[in-house]
């Protein structure tokens, strides 16, 4: 009897994984909606992480380090508008559904390669209030995403902490 409770259990995990994986993979394809404007849209490129290679006084051989303002602007989620920022934070605001927005700083996250990851999301009556983290043991990314119930409009709070210094 308990081999077969566990047997599900191992399934229902399972199954969870590959599906969350399935889901935020469509997340991603989703092309972002386009926004109709009277004035013509300037092509940016993005900016490049700017990086050095250092020796350690420790460790002869180099390591790489990447400069704190780009590794923020590169956490600047694409469907919004920059409300704040400073050298170490990073408050956007976007109308775009808070799963979307959640996943992409999921994505982001994972691909930055962080070992160390964390994401919590809370729902209640509409009122949506995630929270996001991870960790290189360089850096500290944190990300919130809010929106209460009465408005369209989605917070966004990006802190990183250099965690060398």
């Amino acid at each position: 009897m308990k081999f077969i409770g566990l047997s599900l259990s191992i399934l229902l995990i399972v199954l969870g994984a590959y599906f969350s994986r399935l889901y935020q993979k469509r997340a991603l394809e989703t092309p972002a909606p386009k926004v109709l404007s009277q004035e013509k849209e300037e092509e940016t490129s993005p900016t490049p992480l700017a990086v050095s290679l250092t020796p350690t006084p420790k460790d002869p051989s180099p390591t790489i380090k990447v400069s704190q303002n780009n590794l923020l602007s590169s956490y600047r989620y694409p469907n919004s508008v920059s409300i704040n920022e400073t050298s170490t934070t990073l408050s956007l605001e976007s109308t775009d559904n808070t799963d979307i927005i959640t996943d992409w700083f999921k994505a982001k996250i994972e691909e930055s390669g962080a070992n160390v990851k964390s994401f919590v999301k809370t729902k209640s009556n509409e009122k949506v209030l995630n929270k996001l983290v991870g960790s290189d043991g360089n850096f500290e990314i944190r990300v919130e995403i809010s929106k209460e119930t009465d408005t369209s409009k989605v917070i966004i709070s990006v802190t990183l902490k250099n965690l060398t210094s």
